[in-house]
Order: C-alpha cells, then sequence, then structure tokens
C-alpha cells in the first residue's frame, strides 16, 4: 500500500486497494516462493479490507488462487525429512508427480499402494511419486513400512495434517492427484491406480503422458 500511494494516479486509497489486490493475484503465478505470503495477504484484505469492494474482489481472487481444478497451482506442500530438506513441488519440477494420502487401517489404500509400486516400475521415466500416511500415530506406518521394504519412493508420515485435507480438500482416504511438470494441477481428483466401477485406472493417463513425452514433447493432460 505504501509503495502503490507513490504512484500520482492512485490518489482514490479505495483504487489502490483494489490494485494491491490485482498485482497479487497476478504474482501468484509469477512467484512461486511468495504464494503463502501472498494467500495470507489476499486472506487479511478479504477480512479486514479498508473498503467494502476490495474485501469481495479479495476473497473472490483468493477463492480463484486456491480452487482445486485443472490448471490452477497446486497448493503448496513442505513435508519434513529427516535429516534432508523438506519436500516441496520444486523437488520433482519438470516431471508429472502422481500424488496420494492414505491411512494404512484402510484396505483398500495399502493394496493399491502396492499398485502404485508397479506403476513406478513402468513410468519413473516420466512420472515421480509422493505418498503421505494420515495416520493417527505413527505405529501403523511403521509396521507398513517394515512389511513393505520394495515400496521405496517417497513415502512419509505426516499425521493428521488439517491443513493438507483443506488445501486439497480432501474428504476420504485413499485420495489421488496428479500435478504437471510445472506445479499445477492436471487432474483433481485424479483416477486412482486400479480400476473402480465405470472408471478407468490412472494407468491409461501414464500411458498418454509417456506416448506424448517420447513422440511429440511436452503435453497437457487431457489434449488428444
Amino acid at each position: 500500500m505504501k509503495a502503490l500511494k507513490q504512484d500520482l494516479f492512485l490518489a482514490n486509497p479505495e483504487i489502490i486497494e483494489l490494485v494491491m489486490v490485482d498485482k497479487l493475484g497476478k504474482a501468484f503465478y509469477k512467484e512461486p516462493q511468495f504464494r503463502p505470503n501472498i494467500l495470507t495477504i489476499l486472506d487479511s484484505v478479504s477480512k479486514h479490507g479498508a473498503f467494502r469492494h476490495s474485501a469481495i474482489v479479495a476473497t473472490n481472487v483468493l477463492s480463484y488462487l486456491t480452487s482445486i481444478e485443472r490448471g490452477f497451482p497446486a497448493p503448496m506442500i513442505s513435508f519434513a525429512v529427516e535429516g534432508g530438506d523438506p519436500i516441496t513441488w520444486d523437488k520433482y519440477k519438470g516431471k508429472f508427480v502422481y500424488f496420494n494420502v492414505f491411512e494404512t487401517w484402510n484396505d483398500k489404500a495399502i493394496a493399491e499402494m502396492k499398485i502404485i509400486g508397479e506403476l513406478r516400475e513402468k513410468y519413473n521415466e516420466d512420472v515421480e511419486f509422493l505418498s503421505v500416511c494420515t495416520d493417527e500415530n505413527p505405529a501403523g506406518f511403521e509396521t507398513f513400512k517394515k512389511e513393505n521394504p520394495d515400496l521405496n519412493w517417497d513415502i512419509l508420515y505426516i499425521g493428521k495434517n488439517e491443513d493438507l485435507f483443506k488445501k486439497y480438500k480432501i474428504t476420504s482416504v485413499p485420495a489421488y492427484f496428479l500435478i504437471d511438470q510445472d506445479g499445477f494441477i492436471a487432474l483433481a481428483p485424479a483416477p486412482g491406480p486400479s480400476p473402480d466401477g465405470e472408471y478407468e485406472s490412472i494407468d491409461k493417463t501414464f500411458f498418454y503422458i509417456h506416448e506424448a513425452l517420447h513422440q511429440q514433447g511436452p503435453v497437457k493432460v487431457g489434449e488428444r
């Protein structure tokens, strides 16, 4: 706000606040490292804006930027790793990421983790895999890891992470998402690793990605 007040054409405080919201919305895509800060500021304006119209606009922009739909930026993640840097989307830049949330009490989720292992063997050249366990306590996860040493991609225990469930609008597990090479949502929710009723599995999507990348260059999921 202080910076914008220096502009001679922005004498009206309400216009200044609206311009600030507009610039923050555009910066969200250009400055990914500042996305958490931008969302915090927009949330503040939406709740405490000096002017009603700018508060409404900030609310709409915030809703737009946090949509869990194809083409929108994937909400930021930062998962702690013992002895290493936190895992963020930057680690996987340049590849698609199949991201899933599971809990060890769920038989379907555990069965599908083993199928993910098979998919990884087929498609790890083009697709990275990230799995997070949200059990209430780590005991079940530790047992799962000991019983499945061959599942060796990024599989983390994060516990009951309400922020993750809120950001990704997760209502039940297992939950699956496909993130593209630039950190944008490709599919949300994404198909699971095994066919579910009339729905196809993610295997077909992975096959399409592989074919497109190795025959036509970069691809957007859904293009034909």
